[in-house]
């Protein structure tokens, strides 16, 4: 989700770290600056593998906080979480991906199509293309998570 946005600058900062054996597990923020000089802060873990390859990842999880919604919940405390509205959450997100997937499918289908009708002389132009698939993962990444928050 978030490498779709467009960022300048990227910078980790490791909080703790354990290294075991030829693996190494590791945590801590992230600072990202896009183009108009913001820079947002994110939380990472990551996982680490030495093989005969070099280094590799092997686990990587970062998420932007929602700050807002943490300010607000501290001075009014919502109502506890309920776990249908995490089921309803989870449904949502496995929904969404289907339908991006969907979406995905038909644009290769149509690219290969063309492929085929450019090698023939025949070409038609389609609303359905990458540019609108990666707007509508960035609508549905926009929709669900909460990367405009943060400081």
């Amino acid at each position: 989700g978030f490498a779709l946005r467009p960022w300048e600058s990227a910078r980790l900062s490791t909080e703790a770290a354990v290294i075991h054996g030829t693996q190494g597990l590791v945590m801590g923020h992230a600072y990202f600056d896009d183009a108009l000089g913001i820079q947002r802060k994110a939380e990472f873990a990551m996982g680490f593998v030495k093989s005969s390859q070099g280094v590799r990842i092997n686990l990587h999880h970062t998420h932007f906080p929602n700050y807002t919604e943490i300010r607000r919940m501290q001075q009014a405390p919502p109502r506890a979480l309920e776990q249908y509205q995490v089921l309803e959450a989870q449904k949502e997100w496995g929904n969404g991906i289907v339908e991006l997937g969907k979406y995905g499918r038909k644009v290769l289908e149509l690219e290969e199509r063309d492929e085929v009708e450019h090698f023939v002389g025949v070409h038609q132009e389609h609303d359905v293309n990458r540019s609108v698939l990666w707007r509508r993962a960035a609508d549905f990444v926009d929709k669900l998570y909460a990367f405009t928050e943060g400081p």
